[in-house]
């Protein structure tokens, strides 16, 4: 395996059975072989949308960025009688509830995952309460600039992201 693409499975948090990497195919083999009325479609103009949150301590006033990866995915539709195309979520029979968890996530219509960074020996040192139970290279999701959020979001989306994707950051700070 590739070290970049190492690395950036190692500092994301997946919020699914997720592939190590999305082309522009993935979630596009979805079938459910007794359901044919349903199909996939991804949409036009994909995106991937890095959202930064932050915190405020209270008690020392410590600030700390959050980032997340939202990637557009694709929809489980069908076709009405009428011709129109519905999106369908939830219950879709007995076969898609049988189907790996793999298979179905790959099927969603959008992907979400955390960004994380590795703590260092000097914040532990300097905040040791803060970081009781962690230790040097562990992992949080607590970055200490809103730019080093951004920076690493976007070094996982290169490692992780194959195609032709439109890259948009949302500050929600």
């Amino acid at each position: 395996m590739d070290t970049e693409l190492e690395w950036a499975l190692a500092h994301s948090w997946n919020h699914g059975r997720y592939p190590d990497v999305f082309t522009e195919n993935t979630g596009m083999d979805f079938s459910i072989p007794g359901r044919p009325e349903y199909f996939v479609e991804k949409r036009p103009n994909r995106k991937i949308k890095i959202e930064i949150t932050s915190f405020r301590f209270i008690c020392g006033g410590a600030m700390h960025y959050y980032a997340s990866i939202k990637a557009d995915g694709v929809h489980i539709c069908r076709k009405e009688e009428a011709g129109r195309t519905v999106w369908c979520m939830g219950y879709l029979g007995e076969e898609h509830k049988k189907m790996t968890r793999e298979q179905k996530d790959a099927a969603s219509s959008i992907w979400n995952i955390d960004v994380e960074r590795e703590v260092t020996r000097e914040e532990i040192e300097k905040d040791p309460g803060r970081w009781r139970g962690y230790h040097v290279g562990s992992l949080t999701n607590a970055f200490l600039s809103r730019e080093e959020a951004i920076e690493t979001a976007k070094r996982i989306i290169k490692a992780r992201f194959q195609g032709d994707w439109k890259i948009e950051i949302e500050d929600l700070t």
